[in-house]
């Protein structure tokens, strides 16, 4: 059992460092992600390698579309968060 020091520092800590964030999922209409939540032991591991996966794809499609540009070709792009489609454009 953690002495009243030590959860006193570890209290301070997290004030200071770390923000906590809830999530309210339908039992019925988000039955998937309850699911797949549900079969990985590390919730907090397991969406933030998603988060971090979706952006840096999401970086690596930007670099391309970028350097496409430099390049002399047409290119445009619309990334539309709400639904997830990337819509691009490139006019040879």
């Amino acid at each position: 059992m953690a002495s009243e020091a030590k959860k006193r520092a570890d209290a301070k800590y997290d004030a200071g460092h770390t923000r906590q964030i809830k999530l309210k999922l339908n039992t019925g209409t988000d039955k998937d992600i309850l699911s797949t939540l549900d079969s990985v032991g590390n919730k907090q591991g397991f969406i933030k390698r998603l988060i971090r996966h979706e952006n840096d794809a999401e970086d690596k499609l930007i670099w391309l579309i970028e350097s496409m540009k430099k390049h002399g070709i047409d290119v445009s792009y619309e990334i539309t968060a709400d639904d997830g489609v990337i819509k691009i454009v490139v006019n040879w």
